[in-house]
């Protein structure tokens, strides 16, 4: 569980993170999810690190599509900070005891991107 980000559940904040690639994960109906994975991801009004990797799940119409994002990029946004139940639901028992039902926090409602570069927001 990502314990920084408890403190400001459901709260709108401003952050900053490096980019360090794109991925997909399968969705409870077996569909490629795109992904991006961000490093070091920090809020910017106290510069205090909330994860150290956070995966993040693009819709069709997320700005981030355009973006065109290369590794070691930093950017700035704001996201809605949520609790979510993580694990495996498949009916696989092994995999079940493999991957538990947990509790963790990801953001949502990402916008007002922008690219960092030379502590310059572009």
């Amino acid at each position: 569980m990502r314990n920084q980000l408890v403190d400001i559940e459901g709260k709108e904040i401003s952050f900053m993170a490096e980019f360090v690639r794109y991925g997909s994960i399968k969705n409870c109906s077996d569909e490629e999810q795109q992904t991006i994975l961000l490093r070091r991801v920090t809020t910017i009004d106290d510069n205090k690190i909330v994860a150290q990797h956070l995966w993040i799940q693009l819709t069709k119409d997320s700005a981030l599509n355009s973006l065109n994002l290369k590794e070691g990029i930093f950017i700035k946004f704001n996201a809605k900070v949520e609790k979510y139940t993580k694990g495996y639901l498949g009916t696989n028992d092994n995999l079940r005891t493999v991957h538990p039902f947990e509790t963790d926090y990801h953001l949502i409602n990402i916008k007002n991107i922008s690219i960092i570069k030379d502590n310059q927001i572009l």
